[in-house]
């Protein structure tokens, strides 16, 4: 059995979705998806496709392998490491208030303890 992508269904038509769609994922409407999760789940495993799951013309969810999501979460990481040292430089130029300074400032004048 093949799930075909056809010009209503493929990436293409689908609404509001970025270029990337049309070269690295397949659209697949999510009826099809329902009645071929294995044979899908299969080609993703093992064919290194990339799915988008679709309901009226709209991208709604992606199908990828394991992989794709620990290089995804791989990546996610290195963005927010990058931004927390980012932020630490920050601090480190424009220097830190203790809280009680902060609390005085804000006119929240309260005991921390």
């Amino acid at each position: 059995m093949t799930i075909g992508c056809d010009e209503n269904h493929g990436s293409g038509g689908l609404k509001g979705d970025p270029a990337f769609l049309d070269q690295e994922a397949r659209a697949v409407p999510i009826s099809e998806a329902r009645q071929n999760l294995a044979e899908l789940c299969n080609r993703v495993a093992y064919g290194g496709e990339r799915l988008v799951i679709a309901r009226r013309g709209k991208a709604r969810a992606a199908l990828v392998s394991v992989e794709d999501l620990a290089l995804l979460r791989a990546v996610e990481d290195a963005v927010d490491l990058a931004a927390a040292r980012g932020a630490l430089r920050e601090v480190e130029k424009a220097g830190t208030k203790r809280l009680e300074e902060v609390l005085h400032d804000l006119g929240l004048d309260a005991e921390v303890g």
